[in-house]
This record gives C-alpha cells, structure tokens and sequence, in this order.
C-alpha cells in the first residue's frame, strides 16, 4: 500500500511497512464482530419463536389460537 501524500514515482514511500498486517487485523476483528452480530442476532430471533410457540401451544390447549379458526 502506498503511504499518504505519496506519488507513484517517488520511490521512498512506496510503501509503508506494516500496512499488510494492519490490514488483516482489520478484516479479520470486522469478520469477527459481523460473526458475533449475527450470532447474537439468530439468538434473538431464535428466543422470540421459542416463546410464540409456546404461546400457542398453551392456547391450543385452552381451545383457543389458530385451532379455533380450523375447528370452523
């Protein structure tokens, strides 16, 4: 990677050491967290079905809930 401020054609700042590991820290510290974000996301969402099926499943038992309608 070039430095900044730097011109193609000078050559003392082609390039500035260091920039190739940095580069993949970042990649690799924001793959990190999407994968965290994601999992924490799924999670969530995972807990929410959870306690709506629960819901419908202690309504049904009731007689009540989505069987009511196919009950007629």
């Amino acid at each position: 990677m070039q430095g900044r401020n730097c011109r193609s054609y000078e050559t003392g700042c082609a390039y500035v050491p260091g920039t190739g590991p940095a580069l993949f820290v970042y990649v690799g510290v924001v793959a990190v967290v999407g994968w965290l974000t994601y999992r924490r996301r799924r999670a969530v969402l995972e807990e929410r079905r959870a306690r709506e099926r629960e819901r419908l499943r202690k309504l049904r038992g009731k007689g009540k809930g989505k069987s009511r309608a196919a009950r007629g």
